[in-house]
């Protein structure tokens, strides 16, 4: 999208497995990896010729302090996730697989 391009210097991904970090066409695309295991620190600016500039950094998030009320509230999600995914949400009547479920027809639906 060339608007996009001239209007967006950087598209902040969500989760993925890896880190990416790469430019298309004028834009930064970045993705920080899985579970929060590194920050990434974006810095934007511009010259005073009016060029853009891009750096960033990825770190480890060892490198920053916990924030105790954060890691609270992560804890009494996560333990009410864990209380709603050990609830029955149906009764199948025959065993079923995963294997194709998105090549063949399911009995479910």
């Amino acid at each position: 999208h060339q608007e996009l391009s001239e209007r967006t210097p950087i598209i902040l991904g969500g989760h993925d497995h890896e880190v990416y970090v790469e430019e298309v066409g004028n834009s930064m695309i970045t993705k920080m990896g899985v579970d929060g295991e590194k920050i990434g620190v974006i810095d934007i600016w511009w010259t005073e010729s009016g060029e853009r500039k891009t750096s960033i950094s990825v770190l480890p998030c060892e490198e920053f302090p916990r924030e105790p009320k954060a890691e609270a509230f992560a804890v009494e999600k996560a333990k009410g996730l864990e209380r709603a995914m050990s609830l029955p949400i149906m009764e199948l009547k025959q065993a079923g697989s995963t294997k194709k479920v998105r090549f063949e027809e399911s009995y479910i639906a």
